[in-house]
């Protein structure tokens, strides 16, 4: 079933929701579905395929040209710098695997990532300094309540849980 131009916002908001958790995979599913709208294996690949977008992980399942440029012009105003760098590194893998297994060239889809690798996104050292700024100016702390503040920082405990490369569907 080919899915219409009409319906990529709603995709993308529907991914997004249930990316967020503020709906389940099922509901998420049934809305896009609703009145004959999407077939069910297509709603989940957009869903999965925007998690693993979001996540920077390889996802099997393609997405249209119009479809993927959409959400990662809106991953982009959404999640910014490091939703489009994840994005970035998904698409990537996504081409590779894609274009291992069927012997084609992903034209659409080397220019959608190439367009979005040219744009400037902040590292993340930047992105944190200007949230750390950002914060700084929200609080209205003067530079000795902020040297104070640091200066009784504890370093973080982290935890190492793996990183997969690949999403998995649900």
């Amino acid at each position: 079933m080919k899915i219409p131009k009409e319906l990529t916002p709603l995709a993308y908001q529907l991914s997004k929701q249930v990316y967020e958790g503020n709906l389940t995979f099922k509901e998420g599913q049934q809305h896009f579905v609703g009145d004959n709208r999407m077939n069910p294996n297509s709603a989940a690949d957009y869903i999965n395929n925007f998690r693993c977008m979001i996540e920077g992980k390889r996802f099997t399942r393609t997405n249209n040209a119009y479809s993927m440029e959409y959400f990662f012009d809106h991953i982009y105003k959404d999640y910014g710098s490091p939703g489009v760098v994840n994005a970035l590194n998904a698409l990537k893998l996504h081409i590779e695997y894609y274009e291992g297994i069927q012997k084609v060239m992903m034209h659409k889809m080397r220019d959608i990532y190439a367009k979005y690798l040219a744009i400037p996104i902040d590292t993340p050292d930047e992105q944190e300094q200007k949230e750390i700024i950002r914060e700084f100016k929200n609080q209205n702390k003067t530079k000795q309540e902020i040297i104070n503040d640091l200066k009784t920082l504890k370093p973080l405990k982290l935890t190492n849980k793996g990183d997969r490369k690949e999403c998995r569907t649900t």
